[in-house]
Formats: structure tokens, C-alpha cells, sequence
């Protein structure tokens, strides 16, 4: 499956060092989502972020953003809605049931469908299908890889998310709502050296070298059979420590998601 990683709906101090560091470590599809927004603050924060990175970013709203920056495409959030005239390039859009996938998969490279489970942003979407509804619709082939399933997306239930056909997943509320973004903490120091040990399942603890953020854990989920890996992220989000509000908790549960969806594949 593939992972899209949508942003925070709102501007945050330090946003694009935290999201050079997810491109770092390796994701390749990002949604620029700031709704309600000047477009100025958007084009302040794409200018910290290098040229190779734009290329993966879709955009939502101010869509002159695309070429004014390179971006990887746009993002309609209506089935319904026009692309603008003489563009060129990778589209997205959003549908909100499952009769519109048919017709906005034509004219898409990839669809959302959305509220398919409670939002973890907003406690007003709540889920518009069932599973039932879900799995007849995967049956006719209107859910394929070219759906992704948005809306509630968190570790317990992205296994069943696959298991429904779907392509990929967009995760928005379960990684940002993992750490405390106006917490007065120096993003450097919250990117440390070195992690606490993690727990095998033998109850053993994997020895405590120092272990590097960007190289060595990644390398060693690298490793990790896809069930395996899926035990690991349940410990961490189901762990007691504090330290699962920081910000390198959070890029270790993304990552761990992109190396299983590759491995799934």
C-alpha cells in the first residue's frame, strides 16, 4: 500500500524542519493541507524546503503553487471540480461516497474516499460507510489501488484498510496528534542521538548501543517482518513513556508504515 502523509491543517514553528526530516527519511508522497489560509504562509514554507522535496508535494487550494514551485500535482477536494485550464501534470481529488470513485478515478491519478472511520482531527466527521458497504464496493471494483482510504487511519486499523483492497492510506490526525507541536521543546534536542531500547518480544530488551535516528533504526526495521513490525507499533503506541509525544517517536511510527507498506507491496 502506499502511505500519504497530509499535513497539520495549521502553521507550526520549525514545520519544515520537521517535514525535511520525514523527506530524509524517505517519504515520497506529502499533501500540503492548509485550509482557510493566505497563500503567503504556504509559499514561506515551501521556500524552506529543498527542490528534490517540492516534487513529492501535492497541493491543496492556491493551486498556482504547483509551478510557481515545482510541486509533484494538485489536489481537488470535489469529484466534481474543474481542473484548471491548460494544466499539466498529476491530479488528485477527494470523494465523499462511493458512487463518485467511478467517475473521479477517470480523471485522477488517485482518489481519497473520506470518513471512512471517525476523524481524529475533527470530532464532527464521523464514518460515513460500513464495512459491509466497504467490502461490496471492493467487490465491484470501485475500491482498488487507486483509492486511498482517509479518515481516522491509525496502527490498529490499517492492516484491515489493506484487507478491504484499498491503495493506500493518508495519515493526518495519528501522527501529528502524537506530540505537543506549541510544547516549548528545541526541535534539535527532541531529535536526539540516541532512543531508549526497544522491547523484542521475548520480554529481552535489544541491547542499547547508541543508535542513530536516520540510520540505524530505520535499517534495523528495515528487517522486520511485516507481522513483526506491526507488533512494534503497537508497542509504541501503546506504551506508557512521555517520551511518545516527541517528535522522534512520531517519525519512527511513520516510517515504520512506509517500510511495511513497501513490504507489502
Amino acid at each position: 500500500m502506499k502511505l500519504i502523509i497530509m499535513t497539520k491543517p495549521t502553521f507550526f514553528v520549525e514545520e519544515d524542519k520537521i517535514l525535511t526530516t520525514l523527506f530524509e527519511e524517505g517519504l515520497d508522497n506529502l499533501h500540503l493541507f492548509k485550509p482557510n489560509s493566505a497563500p503567503v504562509y504556504s509559499e514561506r514554507l515551501l521556500t524552506l524546503l529543498a527542490d528534490d522535496y517540492r516534487k513529492r508535494i501535492m497541493v491543496h487550494e492556491h493551486l498556482y503553487l504547483k509551478d510557481e514551485y515545482r510541486l509533484k500535482g494538485i489536489h481537488l477536494d470535489s469529484p466534481l471540480s474543474d481542473v484548471p485550464v491548460g494544466y499539466k501534470g498529476h491530479i488528485s481529488r477527494t470523494c465523499r461516497s462511493i458512487e463518485q470513485l467511478k467517475e473521479a478515478k477517470k480523471k485522477s491519478d488517485y482518489v481519497f474516499l473520506r470518513n471512512i472511520f471517525n476523524s481524529q482531527t475533527n470530532q464532527e466527521e464521523t464514518t460515513s460507510f460500513s464495512i459491509e458497504e466497504l467490502k461490496d464496493a471492493a467487490s465491484k471494483g470501485l475500491i482498488d489501488r487507486h483509492v486511498y482510504a482517509q479518515g481516522g487511519i491509525n496502527m490498529e486499523n490499517i492492516r484491515m484498510i489493506k484487507d478491504l483492497g484499498f491503495g493506500g492510506v493518508v495519515i493526518c490526525g495519528d501522527l501529528w496528534n502524537r506530540f505537543n507541536i506549541h510544547h516549548g521543546i528545541d526541535y534539535k534536542e527532541v531529535i536526539s542521538d540516541k532512543l531508549a531500547p526497544v522491547p523484542d518480544f521475548s520480554g529481552q530488551q535489544i541491547p542499547s548501543e547508541p543508535i542513530i535516528l536516520r540510520h540505524s533504526v530505520l535499517y534495523r526495521v528495515y528487517r522486520i517482518p511485516v507481522d513483526q513490525g506491526f507488533k512494534i507499533v503497537h508497542l509504541f503506541s501503546h506504551g506508557e513513556s512521555s517520551a511518545l509525544r516527541s517528535l522522534k517517536d512520531c517519525i519512527i511510527i511513520a516510517f515504520l508504515l512506509i517500510k511495511l507498506r513497501r513490504s507489502a507491496v
